[in-house]
């Protein structure tokens, strides 16, 4: 299957009954799953690259490399579409509160004041 243009993703990403996050394993919080989160689409992920996610909160974690409790994930998700709906939306509650532009600004510039601090 080709991907959609470009200009069509967000289109794409709203219309998408659930989103994956099929990455075992990674630093950080991949940028796809909170783009997934912001859209209130509820996620299917392995718990060891999806910080920040709860199982049966804000979305499906399945144990690291446990590819049987994915596909689970997404059977689920997809035979529950109010359990569905539930965890895409508080996914984007999560996102909204913890993830924010300005948030980000705070933390960065109070890391740079205790930095700062240190060093006089």
């Amino acid at each position: 299957v080709a991907s959609p243009p470009f200009q069509d993703l967000p289109r794409a990403l709203v219309n998408a009954d659930i989103a994956l996050n099929p990455r075992v394993d990674c630093d950080g919080v991949p940028v796809k799953l909170l783009n997934y989160m912001a859209a209130a689409r509820p996620v299917v992920s392995f718990d060891s690259s999806a910080p920040g996610v709860v199982h049966g909160s804000t979305g499906w974690l399945a144990p690291g490399g446990d590819v049987a409790a994915f596909a689970e994930g997404i059977v689920t998700l997809l035979n529950d579409p109010a359990l569905a709906v539930r965890l895409g939306h508080a996914a984007r509650a999560y996102v909204v509160r913890n993830c924010s532009w300005a948030l980000a600004a705070e933390r960065c510039e109070s890391l740079y004041q205790r930095l700062i601090a240190e060093r006089t």
